[in-house]
């Protein structure tokens, strides 16, 4: 695949492919995403939708992908009946494409499956309606209709920066969460394999992504973006990563108290409109002053609403729109998410003292975390209270539900996990079941400084969240024991552990506070 890198066009790579007769693959680097499937069906949508061979062709998007992507001699070889086999040729996936007798539907199944889970979520007429013609021309005008009522609210430069771009439709595809099938985790412990063969996981769900990096309302979202997030710093349990969360984690805990978590399930598409609209409002009343007079309320307010009500997009053949949420690809949704809990959050300190009383809901703000879904708090009261406030917090709002997970002796919260030894809390480095650890190779055509670099930001990693010295070496030797696998050179991994484990934590969990909204550049 040549996606522009210099790497990759060297001669020396060049001459390679034309003594080995290797295919290039041109024109999948298009978008952020890297994802072959979504410059597939904008591919096929911009630039084949008066093809009649296209229009009539909608039940092998398969052959077309091969034809965008150039694959004209692969046609010959009496494979025409399945292009998807040459596709997964050409993606590396060899262990799909070498059994030949096998029944057809099995070569079938990655495309396939793919495309009736991503449209099982589009017919969920809650979130997505299927309308008859793209509206990215009436979503402009929309958008010029605003930023012509609120002329006073941007410069010169932001105005033209707003409204004279080139826009392209937005797409949408399903990113799987192998990491949360027990039928994807349950083969890797059981082959032990870096190539993990599964046989059609039926737990096996979609992130839905709308990638528009384009989209007629993607630089007004940036715009919203620079300027909401300052507000963020007000929300109480609000962090900004990691290292934040453990700047916040107290070193000693109850003996009897545990460790517990809740998730918000599907966060960015359950979050009404009005709810949304409600949260910013009160936000941006409340915290005035860190938000430049220029930016109104009304010209806030209309531009949300303009971004939550025009989220529209493309799949196989079909235009949509959301109508409930925010879309996952869209770029002021974490900021979005992040106040509209925060103001859910202030509802629930109300509670939380109403039922439990003032001293505990004041512990409570203190202690409660969260990264946008992703909510942590040690927990010193008995399993009934436990209850108690989790059906507090499922009751906030009828479309915000969360999942809770508990344990007495450890717990993972983002890529941290959380250790009670007794009275002590430690941290220790986290991995999903499903990581098998393949950094990017030493022998590859990448930056040689990127490379170089990866030993020691990996092995920082470990030192910035594992303080306990014994534990850190057994970590330290496990990074070295994954780079050696990826022949990255000894010396090269022992170095970059020695330059890590040379800083302080204390300098290695320290944080450099946010850049100010004015240092925010479009």
């Amino acid at each position: 695949m040549y996606d522009n890198a210099r790497p990759h066009g060297a001669r020396i790579v060049t001459e390679h492919k034309e003594q080995e007769a290797i295919d290039t693959i041109f024109g999948l680097a298009m978008s952020p995403e890297m994802n072959p499937i979504e410059n597939f069906w904008d591919a096929r949508n911009l630039n084949h939708s008066d093809s009649p061979d296209w229009k009539n062709n909608e039940n092998e998007p398969q052959s077309q992908l091969l034809h965008l992507m150039g694959v004209q001699e692969l046609s010959g070889k009496n494979n025409e009946n399945e292009p998807q086999s040459q596709l997964l040729h050409l993606m590396g996936v060899q262990e799909l494409s070498d059994k030949q007798n096998e029944k057809h539907n099995e070569a079938q199944f990655p495309l396939i499956i793919y495309r009736i889970k991503v449209e099982e979520q589009l017919n969920d007429s809650t979130f997505y309606s299927e309308i008859p013609d793209n509206i990215d021309h009436l979503v402009k005008r929309r958008m010029n209709t605003v930023l012509n009522k609120y002329t006073t609210a941007t410069t010169e430069k932001e105005y033209d920066y707003l409204k004279n771009f080139e826009r392209k439709t937005s797409n949408f595809y399903g990113l799987p969460k192998i990491h949360k099938s027990k039928e994807i985790q349950s083969a890797i412990n059981s082959q032990q394999n870096e190539y993990i063969k599964v046989q059609k996981p039926t737990d096996l769900k979609l992130r839905p992504i709308i990638a528009g990096p384009a989209s007629p309302t993607h630089r007004l979202s940036n715009f919203l973006d620079i300027i909401l997030k300052p507000l963020c710093k007000y929300v109480p349990s609000y962090i900004r990563d990691d290292i934040d969360f453990l700047s916040h984690l107290p070193k000693i805990a109850p003996v009897h108290a545990r460790l517990v978590s809740f998730d918000v399930t599907s966060l960015y598409t359950n979050i009404p409109h009005d709810l949304g609209i409600e949260a910013i409002q009160y936000w941006v009343a409340k915290h005035r002053d860190a938000i430049p007079n220029r930016f109104t309320v009304d010209f806030i307010l209309d531009s949300t609403k303009l971004i939550l009500e025009n989220n529209s997009f493309y799949f196989n053949g079909k235009n949509y729109l959301q109508h409930r949420g925010t879309a996952m690809g869209t770029k002021f949704a974490p900021t979005y998410a992040t106040l509209v809990m925060g103001f859910l959050e202030q509802r629930l300190y109300q509670e939380v003292e109403n039922n439990f009383g003032v001293e505990f809901a004041r512990e409570f703000e203190l202690s409660w975390k969260r990264y946008l879904d992703d909510c942590f708090i040690i927990w010193n009261k008995s399993d009934e209270e436990l209850q108690l406030f989790s059906d507090i917090l499922n009751n906030l709002h009828t479309s915000i539900k969360f999942t809770k997970d508990e344990n007495f002796n450890q717990l993972p919260f983002l890529d941290i996990l959380v250790i009670k030894d007794g009275t002590e809390i430690k941290t220790d480095i986290f991995y999903k079941g499903t990581d098998t650890h393949q950094y990017l190779d030493f022998n590859s055509c990448h930056p040689s400084h990127t490379k170089r670099n990866i030993p020691y930001c990996l092995a920082r990693k470990i030192c910035t969240v594992v303080e306990d010295e014994h534990l850190r070496e057994d970590r330290l030797e496990e990074l070295q024991s994954f780079l050696i696998k990826q022949n990255y050179p000894e010396t090269l991994i022992e170095r970059g552990i020695q330059m890590a484990k040379q800083i302080p934590t204390n300098q290695l969990r320290s944080t450099c506070e946010e850049q100010s909204n004015n240092n925010d550049k479009i």
